[in-house]
């Protein structure tokens, strides 16, 4: 069945027919963002972050083109920012000499650690959320481990990371 004919199906309110509409969402997502995506982990958090974004925003949309449209749209952006996110840590944190890069200068080192000591005391939860992604852990670990839900760890790390940017280009400012 077409995605637009399970979305208005879905539309009538009965909940095996919304399951059955994010089971294949879901499906078709994950081979989607598999041939996009290298690592097995990032593409699940991927396709759940994209879900709960249409789980939470697809009854009171409306399409200028399609549902399906719409919802693919939703998975490039994460995709996209998936990939943005990425490149910024690298380019940032993860230079090292075997790659003729030479490691972050010892001044924004001082500065990276005194913006987490700052994210420690304004906010433990948004820092145990960095914490533990850095540590490697996905989005529904840290979930089942901090009593959250997906969409609540998202904005945690959201704001975390928000925080330690703007610290850091504080701190420059100020060098």
């Amino acid at each position: 069945m077409d995605i637009n004919e399970m979305y208005m199906i879905a539309l009538s309110g009965d909940r095996d027919d919304e399951e059955a509409l994010f089971q294949a969402l879901a499906e078709r997502f994950r081979l989607f963002a598999e041939q996009r995506l290298e690592d097995p982990a990032a593409c699940e958090d991927v396709v759940q972050e994209s879900l709960a974004t249409i789980a939470e925003k697809y009854r009171c949309m409306e399409f200028s083109s399609s549902f399906a449209a719409w919802v693919y749209g939703v998975l490039q952006k994460k995709i996209q920012r998936y990939y943005r996110a990425k490149r910024y840590y690298m380019d940032r944190f993860e230079n090292s000499p075997a790659q003729g890069v030479s490691r972050p200068d010892p001044e924004l080192q001082i500065a990276l650690l005194a913006c987490l000591r700052e994210l420690c005391r304004r906010s433990t939860s948004q820092a145990r959320v960095l914490n533990l992604v850095f540590q490697g852990y996905t989005i529904s670990e840290i979930c089942a481990r901090l009593g959250l839900t997906p969409n609540a760890c998202y904005v945690q790390l959201s704001r975390a990371r928000a925080h330690i940017r703007d610290c850091l280009e504080r701190k420059k400012a100020s060098l």
